[in-house]
């Protein structure tokens, strides 16, 4: 058995090596003890837990014993709820036959395993787990890492199809995919290879209905203000926009979750029945939370119907053209994306890929001071168990962080996998507001006049007149509107002088002052590189920058 997210990288491995017994029961096993040996599986992840054994990859002899066990699995309707997984079926399914047949143990003792008619062999023998950062450090510590010389990899894990593009361009093996065939969407956006860029964005007919790239893309930084440029943009009234925000677009990043997967199909069974105007389709998407305007778009086509339905008041081509008089606006929306930019999506980095897809695209980019960005989403999204929150604990969490990060030489490309596991969180809030590793990614694909930098730490009216300015559409009485409300909440930070500010929607205790001298340190010699790259960048020539570099 094998499963189709596996690629055999070693063929020299012969039939007979995968078969032989494990070197640690030679000594006391019989010369015939492996003639009644059916079944040769592997431990799966976190196997001393959970995932006692992984039936995507295992040998199966053709006996009456085989086939009384396949039947079982497939007939069973139920398992023991303790192995349960949220797409796993037939696993836990067979793994609970095995315990309860006494031929396995439960817990697993050891990675290896003889029981009358199974033997659990070593992963790497069968089964070398080449996964994503979440699990990568699991499968290391466990010896269960893909490593060159291994049997086959099994990217047992979402983003299956970059994982096998990394490993076949790593070890120069044959039979990588073209750039422009390894995508679920073209490559370029229709619109762009029929030349119909419109002042909304990249937008273009397909059966009637209008599909859109919106020109401007808010993409980060999540905490460092990207509520309050949202809310910025949505008020004024030369812009459109989608009433919905904070789309991780999955199918771009190249990160679906199973789970997310289910769901997205479940929908569109259900949209299939409904009936439609003239039989159209409606765009599939997930609510992220039932009462918050977060979503998250299923696919490429659902996310550029979803834009072109926002165009005009109809959303409708006619006569095979996009309908110029109502695509005049400049439409703009929200990409949870800023930490996937070091990230590579079947083997092109996700800058590179979004200019290939989109080469007009205009990226906004929201900074606040490195320290405050991290505090915030430390308060916001920290979870310790029975640990509560405070400034005592953010000191004491950052110093250890800071410490390992500086130790392993961690990177926003790699702290997934440099980090230990119980850190990996924080990594993700330390790195956000590194702006010197992540700018220079996107600012090699786009350029500067493709992006604008929204510093929130200066007088937000000037700001947002200079943001308007950039998008075509100034607006000095919608500038003063829309700001009223942020200068209103810094009034009241300053009355009470909380954690809380403009930015925010919770108020939070002000962190410790060694614990802001302990980060300005950590965070200085990034600050400083953003010195040489003002002199090369003039759109990063911004108050927030400029001090860092006095």
């Amino acid at each position: 058995m094998l499963d189709a997210d596996a690629l055999i990288t070693n063929p020299t491995i012969m039939l007979e090596d995968l078969v032989q017994m494990p070197s640690e029961y030679m000594s006391e096993a019989s010369p015939s003890a492996t003639e009644d040996i059916n079944l040769i599986i592997t431990r799966g992840g976190s196997w001393k837990s959970v995932h006692a054994i992984n039936n995507g990859i295992f040998l199966l002899r053709n006996t009456a014993w085989s086939i009384r066990h396949c039947f079982e699995i497939f007939t069973s309707r139920y398992s023991y709820t303790r192995f349960l997984g949220r797409s796993l079926v037939d696993q836990p399914i067979q793994l609970s036959l095995l315990l309860a047949q006494n031929e396995l143990m439960w817990p697993p003792k050891d990675e290896i395993e003889m029981g009358q008619h199974v033997m659990v062999v070593p992963k790497r023998r069968l089964n070398s787990f080449r996964r994503n950062p979440l699990y990568s450090n699991v499968d290391a510590e466990e010896g269960g890492q893909w490593e060159r010389g291994d049997f086959l990899a099994h990217f047992a894990s979402n983003n299956k199809y970059s994982l096998m593009v990394d490993l076949l361009d790593q070890e120069k093996l044959p039979g990588v995919p073209p750039v422009e065939e390894r995508y679920s969407f073209p490559l370029p956006a229709p619109g762009v290879e029929h030349d119909q860029y419109t002042n909304a964005g990249t937008c273009w007919c397909n059966d009637k209905q209008i599909h859109c790239m919106p020109k401007y893309h808010v993409i980060g930084v999540h905490k460092a203000g990207s509520k309050s440029l949202m809310r910025y943009l949505a008020g004024n009234p030369g812009l459109a926009h989608s009433p919905h925000v904070e789309d991780p677009v999955r199918w771009l990043t190249d990160s679906t979750l199973a789970t997310e997967e289910k769901k997205c199909n479940e929908l569109r069974e259900k949209d299939k029945a409904k009936p439609h105007y003239h039989g159209y389709p409606d765009p599939i998407y997930i609510n992220q939370h039932e009462t918050s305007r977060a979503l998250s778009t299923c696919s490429f086509t659902d996310y550029t119907l979803l834009h072109g339905k926002f165009t005009t008041n109809e959303g409708f081509c006619f006569d095979g053209k996009v309908p110029m008089k109502g695509v005049q606006k400049p439409l703009f929306d929200e990409m949870v994306i800023w930490e996937h930019g070091s990230s590579k999506v079947r083997g092109v980095g996700l800058p590179d890929l979004f200019h290939r897809l989109q080469p007009s695209a205009r990226m906004l980019i929201t900074i606040r001071d490195a320290v405050d960005v991290f505090y915030s989403a430390y308060n916001h999204f920290g979870e310790f168990g029975n640990t509560a929150k405070s400034p005592e604990h953010f000191h004491a969490f950052a110093r250890d962080l800071t410490r390992i990060w500086a130790e392993a030489g961690c990177t926003v490309a790699n702290f997934r996998t440099c980090l230990p596991p119980e850190f990996v969180q924080g990594g993700s809030w330390l790195s956000r507001a590194l702006y010197s590793e992540h700018l220079p990614l996107w600012l090699d694909s786009f350029g500067c006049s493709q992006i604008h930098l929204f510093d929130v730490s200066v007088d937000p009216y000037e700001e947002v007149q200079r943001l308007y300015d950039f998008m075509g559409t100034p607006d000095n009485r919608a500038a003063f509107n829309v700001t009223r409300a942020t200068y209103r909440v810094q009034e009241v930070t300053k009355q009470y002088s909380t954690g809380s500010n403009a930015l925010n929607k919770n108020s939070y205790g002000s962190m410790l002052d060694d614990t802001r001298v302990q980060l300005e340190d950590f965070y200085l010699p990034y600050n400083r590189d953003l010195c040489d790259l003002i002199e090369v960048h003039e759109c990063l020539r911004v108050p927030l920058f400029e001090r860092y570099c006095q």
